[in-house]
């Protein structure tokens, strides 16, 4: 991901630039284990594909709403070895997609669901759910890496349940990601992002995301009032899903911070990225209700986004990384921003998501034209800030 993020990123600012066990191993990961909903009681949507020894398959699979539902509660059952399956709303025409198993890996737009063991199940406060309309177009997306000596079977099916009375409340999810990590050989790394709430919340269940050298993740809520912890985990070890009994309010203006530590025991660095083995994440998922604006569940308003203290401003780290000999150089240039350029690299780069993210790959350079189209502005604060107060 931060790879082609540099790249456009230099390229938009006229910078040149450099260069899990056994599948199937017990009946509830084999297709079919997981009973689908009665027509009148919901729907659900199936994914599966062959995985080769030591691919690591990022699959997704489109599936059209047929008519106006609420939805009460969601669960998935999914293959052994599998990382996580995701769930998202798209802006997509049903005209505009069939039911073919693609390789995907991007955001495909506001998240619904979102699990990370081979069965898990989210149910909503009474009275909280989705709504989904007739003709909309959803995307559920596998991640399975097949480490072992055979083919594998990558299968995960996910049911939405109707709920049993109309709804008061839209349910939403939040997708913090933080794009800026690198984790030293034989060192230790912290990530923090804060994220704007714009609306009067209440979050009912919060998951941390690393990989495997996350030692510690917390998320916490902070307003004028002080702190108030969501979550302190040991990361890769305490992935599971906090489900609040009484859900935590937030006040529009307040933030909710991030933080994750990591410890590498390799003698490469680790950089952000998709792969469970390979690459690094700190990403918290949260249902909530109201729902809020797209830009708020994703964390890509402005203000909000990675924070850096480093010693670099935005214009010095293009620099740096348009001379970078490796990805991991490319993206310690911008973990290395100083403060007084955090917020102008993060609101540019968030510019360029919320704008271009529907119409080509984040991050890819073809998103150059369209992020210079919408975020000339934010592109001339990127290249002027500095160090200063």
């Amino acid at each position: 991901m931060k790879t082609t993020e540099v790249t456009w990123l230099l390229a938009a600012l006229g910078v040149g630039c450099s260069g899990q066990g056994e599948a199937l191993s017990n009946g509830a990961s084999e297709p079919g284990a997981l009973a689908p909903p009665g027509e009148a009681q919901g729907f659900q949507v199936e994914i599966s594909r062959s995985v080769a020894s030591g691919e690591e398959a990022v699959i997704c699979k489109h599936a059209v709403v047929e008519q106006d539902i609420e939805v009460s509660s969601l669960e998935h059952a999914y293959s052994s070895g599998a990382h996580h399956i995701l769930a998202y709303r798209t802006d997509l025409d049903p005209s505009d997609v069939d039911s073919t198993v693609f390789e995907c890996g991007d955001v495909a737009g506001p998240l619904v669901y979102a699990g990370g063991t081979a069965r898990h199940e989210t149910r909503f406060p009474a009275g909280v759910g989705l709504r989904l309309r007739a003709g909309e177009v959803l995307r559920v997306e596998l991640h399975f890496p097949n480490t072992t000596a055979k083919e594998a079977l990558a299968h995960a099916a996910l049911n939405f349940w109707k709920a049993a009375e109309p709804l008061a409340a839209e349910a939403g999810s939040f997708f913090f990601y933080h794009r800026d990590i690198v984790v030293p050989p034989r060192g230790r790394a912290k990530a923090t992002m804060r994220c704007e709430i714009p609306g009067d919340i209440q979050i009912d269940s919060v998951t941390p995301h690393t990989h495997l050298l996350g030692t510690r993740f917390s998320a916490r809520v902070i307003g004028d009032s002080g702190e108030r912890l969501l979550v302190d985990s040991t990361a890769y070890g305490d992935l599971e899903q906090r489900n609040f009994s009484e859900p935590i309010a937030v006040r529009a203006g307040e933030q909710i911070e991030v933080e994750c530590e990591f410890e590498n025991t390799r003698d490469q660095p680790v950089i952000e990225g998709p792969s469970k083995t390979e690459n690094e994440m700190c990403l918290l998922l949260a249902d909530y209700h109201p729902r809020l604006e797209r830009t708020a569940e994703w964390c890509t308003r402005p203000g909000s986004g990675a924070l850096h203290s480093g010693k670099l401003t935005c214009g010095e780290a293009l620099g740096c990384s348009r001379s970078a000999k490796t990805d991991a150089d490319a993206e310690l240039c911008f973990v290395d921003v100083c403060q007084g350029s955090s917020r102008a690299l993060g609101d540019f780069t968030n510019c360029a998501f919320n704008h271009c993210n529907a119409e080509c790959v984040f991050g890819g350079p073809e998103c150059v034209p369209c992020a210079s189209a919408h975020c000339g502005t934010e592109m001339s604060a990127c290249f002027a800030a500095s160090c200063g107060a």
